[in-house]
């Protein structure tokens, strides 16, 4: 049982075959039943008033070939009749609300179980949610070689950071047509099948190979070298895996000229054809450190131990003692895995590599989700990303190829960080109508393995809780921070691969400058491709175009933060002020750039959000801590670095008033007022109670996002003894505090309150 001994249960099994307790483990928030089924993973988690099933990836071996499935269809049938079989044993149950979970190959166990459940008239379970993590929805095309690219510019170490290699790589997989074009929402309908061309390797091997002798799972770890051209084709590779640096640098050499003439000719690899995800991966094998020095781990791209630590629970599943506390059968051995005969025969090719002929869940997830939507069922996906077996690119494009809530895809690019309870960063959340996607930094296919801690507040939080964070909202805000920064099409994974024998002996850190040299090509690279292949998200996506520091262009925001109104200064053209640039609102004219950079390596410093001027000159500095109360402001006149407690204090303990203080001396007064339901925040003079400057809300003009009819505005009064810096600066600060709070009062994001559990903007 690979999730209840390797990943999310009370106990797991180390290295050395021994078992440890799980801090981390599922059951503290649910009961939870692990299931054994025959092929790979799935999982039922329930609250903790209820109970939870789990389907991991191990099986007792030997299954008579009579009592196999033909299908995903008799399998979702098998496992409504375990249910109803469940329910009757423990009554209880029927009414209990029930969380179905799957992992990997998971994804279409659970999509199979979900779509025969909701084809009862009277289901065994109350189904709550539905949630399937790094999971097998689409084709292999799909879900394994389309996002090579993205795998790619997540982790360039795979490829030793070579610009030529990574040109070549997205000339073939251009190709191929695995360059969709995403955008938000998705326009143009559903996306063309993808037709890959397969190489001469496919066609040797299948002609080599028996049906009966495939690999199961044919990615498990698996040491490929590159293989060499026909000879009749004019083009040269590698044989097998040479020893010999000196020699192995003679044949990438070669090998880089070979494919220099691929792509300057338009070429496909009469090899790979486009196998361009083996052909990615036999590349680090032969050539890149450590990697060819060891073996690759298509589950986890930075784990380069060869062999990697044992995690074997097979002698404790077969002991006798277990069998029986498990009432499992004695005369069967239990085993990690096996060649699953579909109908009592294996055969690849009326299906897919694993000889299941059922169309994949992609095909039938827009009918699912509306049924789905019907009974009030949300559905969760979620990803590692350091997972090249199933990464977050193919589930992306599933999303958005698929209608749910009347909408093609998602509206917003996802780009919301969420956090863990320590305050660290932990990925990218998006929420929208019943669907939530959850990107884990740092973790693989198997995620609850590599961020244990992460996956639990995920758990908590995004299942059997309702955090909001990342959710789009009815007036088309985003409940929580969006950062542009996030909003690419790859989340940047670490410099550093591990790698040893059966342990972690030791580290390899790409070295600094060639990590700043990369990010300099590819900054240029992404770019010439989004404008080739259209892959940059529309005007209509939130995501700020490319401007000075990163701040935003023009035109691209349903949140227009304006200066002006009656005292008519600047205006945002942003729909984040976080990020953003400042113009003039009557000549147009450029004042300042806003941009924030959030600081994933720092243990006191989350994020910096900087103003510059027109001149590049920083005139304000903003350093989120994890800990409010340690947020720092450099002050705009006196470049003294003051705490933000003390820059801008509230006026007394119980007071919603926050004091802002001039260059003179004389103080200001940020005050929330609520009139006829509608709040403002205004800036006044406490002696008179003049306004200087007043936050509030109004209908959003031509040019904006239908269904999107609210913006923010800021008016300011020229001629006070505040600056503007100053007044920009302390108003992004109140606005981000309420976006983190939920959204809701100034109040009551200034009330003294901790930062929510989760993590800043966990919502």
């Amino acid at each position: 049982m690979l999730g209840l001994s390797q990943e999310n249960g009370p106990v797991l099994v180390t290295s050395n075959r021994s078992w440890v307790a799980n801090p981390f483990s599922w059951n503290i928030l649910a009961d939870v039943i692990w299931i054994d089924q025959p092929v790979l993973a799935s999982r039922l988690p329930m609250r903790k008033d209820t109970v939870g099933v789990t389907c991991p990836s191990y099986l007792f071996s030997h299954i008579p070939f009579s009592l196999t499935v033909a299908d995903e269809d008799e399998m979702g049938g098998d496992f409504a009749g375990f249910l109803t079989n469940l329910v009757s044993v423990f009554p209880s149950l029927a009414t209990r609300p029930l969380y179905l979970m799957g992992e990997s190959y998971g994804g279409t166990f659970i999509s199979y179980i979900v779509k025969h459940l909701f084809g009862l008239s009277s289901p065994p379970v109350n189904l709550r949610k539905v949630v399937v993590g790094n999971g097998m929805l689409g084709s292999v095309t799909t879900v394994r070689e389309l996002p090579v690219i993205n795998v790619l510019e997540t982790y360039p170490a795979i490829i030793g950071y070579d610009k030529d290699v990574f040109n070549y790589f997205r000339a073939q997989h251009h190709l191929c047509g695995f360059d969709l074009n995403l955008t938000y929402p998705q326009t143009g309908g559903t996306f063309p099948t993808l037709e890959t061309t397969p190489g001469y390797r496919i066609a040797l091997r299948d002609a080599r190979r028996s049906k009966s002798d495939l690999s199961s799972h044919r990615h498990h770890r698996r040491r490929s070298p590159l293989k060499k051209l026909p000879s009749s084709r004019g083009f040269r590779a590698l044989v097998d895996r040479s020893n010999d640096d000196s020699h192995r640098e003679a044949k990438r050499s070669q090998w880089k000229r070979d494919l220099t003439e691929l792509t300057d000719s338009g070429t496909l690899n009469p090899w790979y054809g486009c196998d361009i995800f083996d052909e990615m991966w036999d590349y680090a094998y032969n050539f890149t450190y450590p990697w060819k020095d060891n073996r690759v781990d298509f589950y986890d791209i930075p784990d380069a131990t060869n062999p990697e630590p044992p995690q074997d629970a097979t002698p404790f599943f077969n002991d006798d003692v277990v069998r029986a506390a498990l009432h499992a059968p004695t005369s069967k051995d239990w085993t990690s895995r096996f060649q699953y005969p579909f109908g009592s025969v294996y055969d690849r090719t009326v299906g897919n590599q694993r000889g299941d002929p059922s169309v994949e869940p992609m095909a039938f997830l827009t009918p699912l989700f509306a049924n789905a939507s019907a009974r009030g069922v949300p559905f969760v996906f979620y990803s590692g990303n350091d997972d090249s077996d199933i990464p977050h690119r193919g589930t992306e494009v599933i999303i958005q190829n698929m209608t749910f809530g009347g909408i093609q895809g998602f509206t917003e690019k996802p780009s919301t960080p969420w956090f863990d309870d320590e305050g660290a960063f932990a990925g990218i959340v998006h929420q929208e109508r019943n669907l939530t996607y959850v990107l884990f930094e740092g973790a693989g296919h198997m995620v609850p393995q590599w961020r244990p801690a992460q996956a639990l507040v995920f758990l908590r939080e995004f299942v059997l809780g309702s955090n909001q964070n990342g959710t789009v909202l009815g007036d088309g805000t985003i409940h929580g921070a969006e950062n542009a920064t996030l909003a690419k099409e790859y989340l940047a994974g670490g410099n550093a691969i591990f790698y040893g024998s059966a342990a972690t002996d030791g580290t390899y850190v790409v070295p600094s400058a060639t990590v700043a040299a990369w990010d300099q090509f590819i900054a240029t690279a992404t770019q010439v491709a989004a404008s080739i292949t259209s892959l940059t998200a529309p005007s209509n996506t939130g995501t700020p175009s490319s401007g000075k520091n990163g701040a935003a262009a023009n035109g691209l925001s349903d949140l227009v933060v304006v200066l002006a109104a009656m005292f008519g200064i600047a205006a945002f053209v942003s729909a984040h002020p976080l990020n953003s640039t400042v113009v003039d609102l009557n000549g147009g004219g450029h004042l300042y750039d806003i941009s924030t950079e959030y600081d994933f390596k720092s243990s006191t410093t989350r994020c910096r959000t900087t103003m510059h001027n027109l001149d590049g000159d920083v005139v304000g500095l903003w350093e989120r801590a994890y800990q409010r109360d340690k947020d720092r402001i450099t002050y705009p006149y006196h470049n003294k670095m003051h705490m933000l407690a003390d820059w801008l204090p509230k006026k007394s303990v119980l007071s919603r008033t926050r004091i802002l203080v001039a260059s003179d001396g004389s103080q200001y007064h940020w005050k929330q007022v609520t009139t006829w339901g509608s709040t403002t925040l205004r800036l006044v003079k406490p002696e008179t109670q003049e306004t200087v400057a007043q936050v509030r809300s109004a209908r959003a003009g031509s040019g904006f996002l239908l269904g999107k009819p609210r913006r923010m505005s800021l008016d300011a009064k020229p001629g006070t003894a505040l600056s503007l810096d100053v007044i920009l600066l302390s108003f992004i600060i109140l606005e981000q505090a309420r976006r983190e709070q939920g959204a809701g009062s100034y109040s009551d994001a200034w009330g003294g309150a901790s930062r929510a559990a989760g993590g800043p903007g966990a919502g």
